[in-house]
């Protein structure tokens, strides 16, 4: 249970970081460019070898991590953007709720069963979106643009978990999956080094210590994030079943107490709603 509690903590850690660098004013873009080379460096570091060859990139699964790599850096960025707009507790939900996109295609691709208990909670995470992105009357105009981030994350992030089961359903194993890894996480730094090359000879942007130093502590957790995920999958009793629901319900959960608790993160009743419609929504479609 350490391994699972270990990975619900990393994964947490994310929204806070963010948050934490719109309020000291860090540059996400830097940070997150910082973040993908710390956490392929500390990957390597723990696996106590460099895993790649000259064939690394005639492997099937490269073009996928290389893919999968730049969606990776963007869609942090958009993580970033969507909780300086709409708060942790909706972005974490929108990311967590994205589940419904693999869940269609694996019906669609695989030939999946469907349920009554995975339909219900299809129709619950839609609505936990609805409850939890919804402000009372009188502001909900100021804030009707901030929620097209949270609406685009949960696309983004269905659509990059649907392409990330597809690749591990059919390319990897325990044999290369440490090598696939670490190389999304440089795959997505090439992808950031080549737009920040870009935006410093155009001087779009600037070094800044402070956050070189918040993409370390970023990448920190990123790498650990997949390495408690995998020591849990890899535990006694334990499977995909079991460990995502979990993993998702918590995730969910912290992240909302932790931005009450240390950001004083307003949130409503129907915003509450919502996310206890996310954490049944978690839990009746993995098991349906």
């Amino acid at each position: 249970m350490v391994e699972i509690l270990m990975s619900i903590l990393t994964a947490s850690s994310f929204g806070l970081l963010f948050k934490y660098f719109e309020k000291k004013k860090l540059d996400s873009f830097q940070a997150i460019l910082v973040n993908y080379i710390t956490a392929a460096v500390v990957g390597i570091i723990t696996i106590g070898k460099i895993p790649f060859t000259a064939e690394t990139i005639h492997q099937p699964w490269f073009p996928y991590a290389a893919g999968l790599g730049a969606v990776f850096f963007y869609s942090f960025y958009l993580i970033a953007v969507s909780i300086s707009q709409a708060g942790i507790s909706a972005t974490m939900v929108a990311a967590k709720m994205s589940l419904v996109i693999p869940t269609f295609a694996g019906i669609w691709l695989y030939s999946e069963g469907l349920g009554w208990m995975k339909i219900a909670g299809i129709m619950l995470a839609l609505g936990s979106l609805v409850f939890t992105l919804s402000k009372p009357k009188g502001e909900g105009e100021e804030v009707k643009g901030q929620l097209l981030m949270p609406i685009i994350i949960f696309i983004v992030a269905g659509l990059q978990d649907t392409v990330f089961g597809f690749t591990q359903r059919n390319y990897l194993n325990d044999a290369n999956f440490e090598e696939f890894t670490i190389a999304v996480f440089l795959c997505a730094f090439v992808s950031g080094l080549l737009v920040t090359a870009v935006k410093v000879a155009q001087k779009q942007i600037s070094f800044h210590g402070p956050s070189v130093l918040g993409g370390i502590a970023l990448g920190i957790p990123n790498y650990f994030s997949v390495y408690f995920l995998v020591q849990a999958l890899s535990l006694p009793g334990m499977g995909t079943s079991v460990i995502f629901p979990v993993m998702n319900i918590g995730i969910v959960a912290f992240s909302a107490i932790a931005a009450l608790l240390l950001f004083k993160e307003k949130l409503y009743t129907q915003n509450w709603f919502g996310v206890l419609l996310a954490l049944l929504a978690i839990g009746m479609i993995s098991r349906g």
